[in-house]
Formats: structure tokens, sequence, C-alpha cells
């Protein structure tokens, strides 16, 4: 798993053409949120603790709410689309894969602030959730083939059971009760427990 690679419409011309300028960047804005919290991932502090100018930074990204997006946010786009058997064996590894990317330190202390400026600035959910969104709905969609579920219902229920799960990993994953495994686990079952009610 790789870090976002997708580019937001809201972005610039372009990455910077330096590919060591453009993660020294990422690893700048990952730096502060780790160290100082989100707030603290200025425009001004990435462009001093990477070295990069701010107008340059401007002109690659367009604004810091897509920079702040492609330096947490994962690409799973190029990730195969797992095939259990089951829609529950395959939550269980699609779940694990949202447990190991909200373990990152970054998004533990992130990824709510930046939620929430998304959907406030934007109005909708990041485009970065898109390629997850995808590949949750081809997992709902073998199970309508299978019938373990109504075809009507596969792209609603995918979303929604996206959005469920990382709600509660949001309260969750940082309860030291649970191991990633026991987490992915528990959550896809309750999340078929729904489903299949």
């Amino acid at each position: 798993m790789g870090n976002a690679r997708i580019r937001s419409s809201a972005n610039g011309p372009g990455r910077p053409r330096d590919p060591h300028k453009r993660e020294s960047v990422l690893a700048a804005v990952r730096d502060l949120i780790i160290t100082d919290g989100y707030g603290a991932a200025t425009i001004q502090a990435i462009s001093e603790r990477s070295g990069v100018s701010r107008p340059t930074i401007y002109k690659n990204w367009g604004d810091r709410l897509s920079l702040l997006e492609e330096a947490l946010y994962s690409d799973r786009s190029d990730d195969p689309v797992p095939d259990m058997g089951t829609l529950e064996g395959d939550l269980t590894v699609l779940v694990g894969e949202l447990v190991t990317d909200i373990s990152r330190p970054e998004m533990q202390r992130g990824l709510a602030s930046l939620h929430a400026d998304v959907v406030e600035l934007r109005g909708h959910e990041s485009p970065y959730w898109a390629a997850t969104l995808s590949r949750w709905g081809m997992v709902f969609a073998a199970a309508s083939d299978r019938g373990e579920l109504e075809a009507s219902a596969v792209a609603s229920r995918a979303r929604l059971a996206l959005h469920m799960a990382l709600g509660s990993l949001l309260l969750m994953s940082r309860d030291k009760r649970y191991s990633r495994r026991r987490l992915s686990r528990e959550i896809s079952s309750v999340l078929c427990g729904g489903l299949f009610a």
C-alpha cells in the first residue's frame, strides 16, 4: 500500500517535476501532523520543513486541502479485489486494509479533521475514496452474483458499509483491547449481520 497517487480535480496543473521535492513536501505534511497536530500543517510550515517554496506548493497542489488529502489518504486502485468466496471473508480483507491505513500515526492524528474539512469545504467525500469505494462495490457485486445479496442493493449497501466501517474505526482504532485482526473480523461480522438482516 502506498500513499495516494490520485490527483484531485482541485489540484493545480501537476505535481512537482522533481520527485524528491514532491516526496519532501508530502513527508513534511505527515511529520507536522504527527508531531504538532493537523492544524500545524500550514503551507508556510510545510514549506519551511520541506525546503520547497510556497509558490511551488500552490502551483502543484492548488490548495492546502488537496495537499493534505494526497499526503494522508491511501490509493488502493492497483490492489487486487478480494475474492475469499463469501461476502464476510471479502469484507474482512477490506476492513483490514482500512485498519492498516487508519493505524498510521498521521492518520490517527489527522483523519477526523481532514474528513471534516473535506465535507465542509467541498460538500462531499474526498475523491481519494473513489478507488476504495469502487473495490467495495466490486466485492458487493460478486456477493450478489453468488446470491448473497439482492442486485438492487449492491451500490447503496457498498457505500453504507464503507461509511459504517470508517465510522467504527475512527472510534475503535485506538482501543488497545482490539488487535488489528480482531478489529477487522468483528467489524466485518457486524456489517454482514446488518446486511443480511
